[in-house]
């Protein structure tokens, strides 16, 4: 027997682990067997010979051993030879299982131990996919924090919960079996722990997996989309000094929230995230994003594609003067003055798909394209009849309270702020007056402008050279970073957030975000196999295959079969489209004496 060191080669990077192997001469010749895998051992060269001697000696049932190498080579020496022996006695009870087979009690057959692996097994091979493991371990992740950061990230695909019902929903998952880790390491400080760490490499992490990504899905990354968006805190989060009240786009304007931006590329990967108070002003965070996109990455990126929150007339003199290009709503008084423009019924012009057309202009040095919706313009219609009922069923509420003599003077004009505050969209369609209580009229000038501008939209670019058809297509790639906002906010559950410390906020946005990576490329993945369903959907197609123990008892031994449960078509067929081979976990037979 000797130790023989094996060197390969993965992602570009050299790796190396230790063998125990033994020449058995054939009528081929002399062929090498291996013993045991040693790769989690570190034994130095210097002991390669005498440990292999030694556990020779072991198996052999040699004594004298002991009086002739030293103690940490002779306890190396046992235990490698205790598991040489065990997985030689586990061989030679399938040998014999397999040759002569064993009376069963039918009866008292048991299935045990039940464990989710199937959609487990999804996320994990992506987690390893994208680089997860090597990309933790070049930054200084011991073997176990690693496992622990998987667990954390991967829990967001499959049962968003806290640290604590992470940890619980690991030790009855099958993901500790595919990580290989003990459920008893497993616990909600171990997890905090590691979120903390994941938070402290937040930009290396996210600058390796977009090299990663970029390899595996050849992207192109010449185009950038950002947009913005809130989440919310239940509690008053008195020691988060990121929370904040503000524009809330989740219609929580009782609760402090934080502000999140997210930077994404054409088809839709991360490139970044970043953190603001919950106050911040979405256009005052362009320039800080362009400088840690440039220092990252350099001018790589060539355009800028952003919805009118952020398109502010300094903003857009932002990227001349940075040289990029930009593809961007028309907002404010500009919108306003292209309106005369913009006002025949029907667009004459360009049909990209069924029921939008455009139509490009070039005014000055920039062209503006003019897109017509008729999806867009039911939807807007549906929103303002929606509010406008809203609207007036409060008007009838507070018209019967002043005839009852229980509203009136500046309580009345508080109620009907209250009120317009409530339907900002549609109060403006509306004049309101006081004499003998309370009246209104609808302002149908206002009104019919409205309608006229339903499904109506205005972008523009300062380049000259583009087809309508394409400025309307990049522009709808922003449609991808609201997918990216909704996927983080449904799925993967970033909101409420319930944490306390800064540190800690921080740290569960990074891990949501990474959970949003896999889920992504999941997606990206099955839509190249032309697979456009949701990972929710997925993900319950996947919840139904298992991993079991089965309990066969014998006259003589009970035996233990760890088995995945068979994949029906559809899981194969995912699979499939995954580019995944469905060998999950190998079978494991176990025998104990009765």
């Amino acid at each position: 027997m000797f130790i023989r060191e094996v060197h390969y080669k993965k992602n570009g990077k050299s790796y190396s682990y230790l063998r125990l192997v033994k020449n058995v001469r054939t009528d081929k010749g002399v062929k090498q067997i291996i013993i045991a895998n040693l790769s989690n051992m570190r034994i130095p060269k210097s002991q390669y010979k005498p440990l292999a001697k030694c556990i020779e000696s072991i198996l052999k049932g040699e004594t004298f051993f002991e009086q002739i190498y030293p103690k940490q080579v002779i306890k190396k020496a046992k235990m490698i030879a205790k598991k040489v022996e065990i997985e030689e006695l586990e061989l030679k009870k399938r040998e014999e299982i397999k040759k002569e087979g064993v009376k069963i009690e039918l009866n008292s057959v048991k299935a045990k131990k039940a464990r989710q692996i199937g959609v487990e097994y999804v996320v994990y091979s992506f987690w390893k996919r994208l680089g997860f493991e090597e990309i933790l371990k070049d930054i200084g992740f011991t073997e176990k924090q690693i496992k622990l950061a998987g667990i954390e990230i991967i829990s967001k695909l499959i049962e968003p919960e806290s640290e604590k019902g992470t940890a619980e929903w690991a030790k009855r998952s099958g993901i500790v079996e595919l990580l290989g880790i003990r459920p008893e390491a497993i616990n909600e400080t171990q997890l905090y722990r590691v979120s903390d760490k994941l938070l402290k490499y937040k930009d290396k992490i996210e600058e390796s997996l977009v090299e990663r990504e970029r390899c595996l899905f050849n992207l192109e990354e010449g185009i950038i989309l950002y947009d913005l968006t809130s989440t919310y805190f239940e509690g008053v989060m008195e020691k988060n000094e990121e929370a904040e009240y503000g524009y809330s786009k989740d219609k929580r304007k009782d609760c402090k929230q934080i502000v999140i931006g997210l930077v994404m590329d054409e088809r839709g990967f991360v490139k970044s995230h970043t953190i603001y108070k919950g106050n911040k002003v979405e256009s005052e965070t362009l320039e800080e994003i362009i400088e840690e996109l440039e220092e990252r990455y350099g001018k790589k990126v060539k355009r800028i594609v952003m919805d009118k929150g952020i398109a502010t007339k300094r903003n857009v003199e932002l990227l001349k003067e940075r040289g990029y290009k930009y593809i961007i709503a028309v907002r404010g008084k500009e919108k306003e003055g292209l309106k005369e423009r913009f006002k025949i019924e029907e667009i004459e012009g360009l049909e990209v798909k069924e029921g939008v057309v455009i139509k490009k202009e070039e005014i000055g040095d920039e062209s503006y394209l003019f897109c017509q919706s008729e999806a867009r313009r039911r939807k807007e219609e549906g929103i303002r009849k929606r509010f406008m009922a809203r609207m007036e069923e409060g008007l009838n509420r507070l018209k019967e309270r002043v005839a009852k003599g229980r509203l009136k003077g500046d309580k009345l004009k508080e109620a009907v702020g209250r009120l317009k505050e409530k339907n900002k969209r549609v109060w403006r369609y509306y004049e309101i007056k006081y004499e003998d209580g309370i009246n209104w009229r609808i302002r149908e000038d206002k009104l019919k402008e409205a309608i006229e501008d339903e499904g109506k939209y205005i972008i523009k670019t300062n380049e000259k050279d583009i087809s309508e058809e394409e400025m309307w297509k990049i522009y709808m790639m922003l449609s991808r970073v609201e997918d990216g906002f909704k996927s983080l906010k449904s799925e993967l559950k970033i909101r409420p957030i319930y944490h306390q410390l800064s540190r800690r906020v921080k740290g569960h946005v990074l891990i949501t975000v990474l959970a949003y990576h896999i889920l992504h490329a999941i997606e990206e993945r099955l839509k190249m196999g032309k697979d456009n369903r949701r990972w929710k959907k997925i993900k319950g197609i996947l919840k139904t295959q298992q991993v079991v123990s089965i309990e066969i008892p014998s006259v003589d031994e009970i035996y233990t079969i760890r088995v995945v449960t068979e994949a029906n078509e559809e899981q194969k067929e995912i699979y499939k489209r995954l580019n995944l081979d469905g060998k999950i976990l190998p079978k494991r037979i176990m025998g104990i004496k009765r």
